[in-house]
């Protein structure tokens, strides 16, 4: 059995992670300009108007939410990445110390 990791793919999952929290940024900036009205705006949508206050701060609580989960999932995946870099160069080269020294001669264009 052997376990492999591409560390490029890992960023590039971080990269659409980092995607995520910007469409989650547009999406709460659009709620926040959109979602909530005036009692003089509301007309009869007033009747309902607490309600729907109600949700537009579930709203904006939950793409907080998935903001920081993006936020700091994508901070966790390039540090995954970059500690399999090190793992891999470090067996490498404990692997590479264990052969011998290859005398290599000098090659010279004329």
């Amino acid at each position: 059995m052997s376990f492999e990791v591409d560390p490029q793919a890992v960023r590039k999952y971080a990269d659409e992670l980092a995607a995520v929290r910007r469409a989650a940024d547009t999406a709460n900036a659009y709620v926040n300009k959109h979602g909530s009205f005036s009692t003089h705006e509301s007309g009869l949508m007033g009747y309902i108007s607490g309600a729907h206050a109600d949700f537009v701060a579930s709203l904006n609580t939950m793409l907080k939410h998935l903001m920081d989960l993006a936020d700091s999932s994508e901070v966790a995946l390039k540090q995954l990445a970059a500690k399999y870099e090190q793992t891999d160069e470090s067996a490498a080269a404990k692997v590479d110390s264990t052969y011998p020294v290859v005398p290599r001669t000098s090659f010279k264009h004329d």
